[in-house]
């Protein structure tokens, strides 16, 4: 009867042992910590389908991130508040330091064609357009 007992307190032990190791095992690992990137970034580019920012230098991806986008980001910026990203190709040409999202980058939207569209349709482009870090 002892015997009895002992074999079912290691099966009951076991079965605890294999919840714990599950539950441990679904326990993401933290995020690593990634040193800052100090030298020039030549290429941002951003996929709005996948909502992914990837930085490059010399044609080399450095690094990949997680992005959120508008409230409505599917398809080109048409007018100010539509909630939509500028598709195309831009440049980062200021920086807003007093800003909470202290590493903003401003894009130089809206570029004359998207100001031309914008008054074809007698809409206003919008501007101050920002990535957010």
């Amino acid at each position: 009867m002892i015997r009895g007992l002992i074999r079912l307190t290691a099966a009951a032990l076991l079965v605890l042992v294999s919840i714990v190791a599950v539950r441990i095992a679904s326990i993401p690992a933290p995020e690593p910590v990634l040193v800052p990137l100090t030298e020039k970034i030549d290429l941002i580019e951003i996929d709005k389908s996948d909502r992914r920012m990837t930085v490059f230098r010399e044609g080399v991806a450095l690094r990949s991130y997680d992005i959120a986008l508008g409230f409505s980001p599917a398809g080109h910026k048409a007018r100010q508040g539509d909630g939509r990203t500028p598709e195309g190709h831009y440049r980062i040409d200021r920086r807003n330091p007093e800003s909470a999202f202290h590493l903003s980058l401003g894009i130089n939207y809206p570029r004359p064609l998207d100001t031309l569209r914008a008054a074809a349709k007698g809409v206003s482009p919008g501007g101050d357009i920002f990535i957010h870090g």
